[in-house]
């Protein structure tokens, strides 16, 4: 069988919905990324890093992994590039030795207050790109699978 034998013909990967919505992640994650000014962040991880603990002071990365559906492996490293760019600090827990505490520094602080203004910058360009009510539609869209597959899931 040659893999042209193997392609089944009425299967088009463009209209396959996960396909389309891993593109376009990349797509949205490099055009963002390249449109924010220069800084120590580097991906949606360390990002997503951030924000978690501009939320929660004290919380692990395991917390972290788990919270997001993140992996841990890239968790931690982003962790250790933004703990070695300076933007947050570890403690030890106090009971537990074991487990490290994360927190923001004020440069963390700082890096994390540009970003999400940043962000917010590019949530207005993307609804002024297809109008607020398609921008609409697609966060709507994009709930409604995440709640139906999340209840498949969990049933």
């Amino acid at each position: 069988m040659t893999g042209h034998d193997a392609l089944d013909a009425n299967f088009d990967l463009e209209h396959f919905l996960p396909y389309r919505l891993q593109r376009l992640a990349a797509l949205l994650t490099t055009d963002f990324f390249t449109q924010l000014d220069e800084g120590p962040v580097d991906g949606w991880v360390a990002f997503y890093v951030l924000h978690a603990l501009g939320t929660g002071e004290g919380i692990t990365a395991t917390e972290i992994a788990a919270r997001s559906g993140l992996g841990k492996t890239a968790v931690s490293r982003a962790v250790a590039a933004l703990d070695e760019a300076g933007l947050i600090d570890r403690r030890r827990d106090a009971l537990d030795r074991r487990i490290e505490r994360l927190g923001l520094t004020r440069p963390g602080a700082l890096e994390l207050r540009r970003m999400t203004e940043d962000a917010r910058n590019y949530a207005g360009t993307l609804s002024r790109l297809v109008g607020l009510s398609q921008h609409d539609k697609v966060h709507a869209a994009m709930g409604d699978l995440e709640l139906a597959l999340n209840l498949r899931e969990a049933g």
